[in-house]
């Protein structure tokens, strides 16, 4: 397989809180096994061509993942349920990015309220050309609001995007 657009992202999202003794995933297809992007929410900017695919290259576990074909990207999904930030369990994720420009990849993420509002949990530089876990549990148990969160978005653009 060619890829020959010059900035790419494959992700893994894992997010899971506590019922009772037992951890339940608050994220549907979080690792894409279904072979599809069921479950999420991705942007379909008509400015940026470019696309979103599941794919078998390279995946970090399993058998797929996400795969963006340029940057900026976004993608979101609502939790199965709300929850407070207390109750979290794991909100983690896994980026491989890679740049053929001087480009810095950056990540952004946000938790989403069951109001409707969003807060900004993390904003920096990512790294190239290895998965890389993204633990966000402390950024969203440190972070200061005590509304129940209702899902997140996160995305990933270039320094000069």
């Amino acid at each position: 397989m060619v890829f020959s657009l010059l900035q790419r992202t494959l992700l893994v999202f894992f997010a899971s809180h506590s019922l009772g003794y037992t951890a339940v995933s608050l994220i549907s297809n979080s690792g894409f096994e279904t072979g599809d992007k069921n479950g999420w929410t991705l942007d379909l900017d008509s400015s940026n061509p470019g696309k979103w695919v599941v794919t078998t290259f390279l995946p970090q576990a399993g058998a797929y993942c996400l795969f963006a074909d340029n940057w900026p990207k976004y993608i979101s999904q609502n939790f199965i349920t709300n929850i407070n930030k207390t109750d979290l369990l794991n909100f983690s994720f896994w980026t491989l990015t890679s740049s053929t420009t001087a480009d810095t990849p950056i990540l952004d993420v946000r938790v989403k309220f069951a109001d409707g509002t969003t807060q900004n949990i993390f904003n920096q530089s990512i790294a190239t050309n290895s998965w890389q876990q993204h633990d966000m549990l402390p950024y969203i148990q440190n972070a200061s609001f005590s509304k129940q969160i209702s899902g997140f978005s996160a995305a990933v653009y270039g320094t000069t995007n």
